[in-house]
């Protein structure tokens, strides 16, 4: 088969000139990610509340120190 009856493609655009197509899934469009989503919503919410801090101690005065006969 002679070469000059080949006929050969057009040149393509090279990549880098070409803008990308800006087609993207939604991932809530997925029934996995729904599923996931309320079952992380559903822990969250059955979580217990986070524990209180505890309360500070009241500090004693110097006077009552000294009565104690501590002194520092």
């Amino acid at each position: 088969m002679p070469s000059d009856l080949i006929q050969w493609p057009e040149r393509a655009v090279p990549a880098a000139s070409r803008p990308a197509p800006r087609r993207r899934t939604r991932v809530f469009a997925l029934a996995e990610a729904r599923w996931a989503a309320a079952a992380l919503v559903l822990f969250l919410i059955a979580l217990p509340p986070p524990p209180s801090p505890p309360k500070a101690r009241p500090t004693t005065a110097p006077a009552t120190r000294a009565r104690m006969g501590t002194l520092i």
